[in-house]
């Protein structure tokens, strides 16, 4: 008997289906990689509370008609986790505001780099906040995605002409502020559905920017507009579902780490969509990031049991 149900285990343990949240895990960064050029195109420049409303108002749309075709108003109640959920809404406006600026007052290497020291924080903090064990192939996959960082930015690191020190301190307060996000959504994960989660994310972080945006909407173009809807749509509210639902089956430090991968579909969308042609150490850096990915999951045995999607106590 004993021997049967290892046996199930191991098969279990291999089928296609407990592979499925990494795979959902991976998916959410390539998604989310696209942010840049959407940024780009939307043509608003020192403006980004505008981009930054208007993505979370779609998102939030986007979210309430997935909650209404599912026909389950259960997911509009916050019920015991009010307060996280709040503070998820209240870190995202937060995160996304430094992480904008950073960009604005740094190299795009050196704000990449430092913002991406977020998983080193959410590796460090899991097993205080979360009691997951820190696994030394974390540590060691970690190394080698932070070291793909580093080239991927290394050609990107020309001399700012704007603030460095405040730069650099707003990139530090961006991956601070995503592993602490990373770490609240983890939790929420134990009983809310992903919908209740981005709902009221996307539903705060609209009300915190929208007295500075809404009175400047008639800055945004037709080519503006088209940009945020599927930045909001897409890249916030189809990827952050998928991220959400994978997260109750992954180790936080895993989720962040396989995050590094939104650099490497960063620097693909650029060379695709905007012509930036990267450098020999960009392509070593992707590399790297890549195996370090690949490294994790032939490392990990997933368990066999995969719950049903939008699933959880949705309370």
């Amino acid at each position: 008997m004993e021997v049967t149900r290892a046996s199930e285990k191991e098969v279990g343990a291999g089928a296609p289906s407990a592979w499925l949240p990494y795979l959902l895990v991976c998916i959410a960064p390539i998604l989310w990689g696209f942010s840049g050029v959407l940024v780009r195109w939307a043509g608003l420049p020192g403006k980004e509370y505008i981009i930054i409303f208007y993505r979370s108002v779609m998102a939030f749309a986007f979210t309430v008609v997935v909650v209404l075709v599912t026909r389950n108003k259960r997911m509009f109640r916050p019920g015991s986790g009010i307060v996280l959920l709040t503070g998820s809404g209240l870190v995202t406006a937060a995160y996304t505001i430094c992480a904008f600026k950073a960009y604005d007052l740094v190299a795009i290497g050196t704000a990449t780099f430092i913002i991406y020291l977020a998983p080193v924080f959410v590796a460090l903090l899991a097993p205080l906040f979360l009691r997951e064990k820190l696994e030394p192939s974390t540590i060691l996959c970690l190394a080698i995605a932070l070291a793909g960082t580093g080239l991927l930015s290394w050609s990107q690191s020309e001399v700012s002409p704007h603030s460095r020190t405040e730069g650099a301190i707003l990139a530090l307060a961006a991956a601070a502020l995503w592993a602490i996000l990373m770490l609240i959504w983890k939790k929420l994960r134990d009983t809310h559905s992903p919908l209740t989660i981005g709902l009221w994310t996307h539903g705060v972080c609209a009300l915190v920017y929208a007295p500075f945006a809404i009175p400047a909407t008639g800055d945004v173009t037709g080519k503006g507009w088209a940009s945020i809807a599927v930045f909001g749509v897409v890249v916030i509210g189809v990827a952050g579902l998928i991220y959400l639902y994978a997260l109750k089956r992954v180790k936080a430090q895993d989720a962040a780490l396989l995050s590094y991968i939104e650099p490497v579909s960063a620097m693909a969308y650029g060379l695709l969509l905007l012509g930036e042609a990267p450098h020999w150490q960009n392509f070593l850096g992707a590399g790297l990031i890549v195996a370090a990915g690949v490294l994790l999951l032939g490392l990990r045995r997933p368990g066999e049991e995969v719950a049903e999607v939008f699933d959880a106590a949705e309370r």
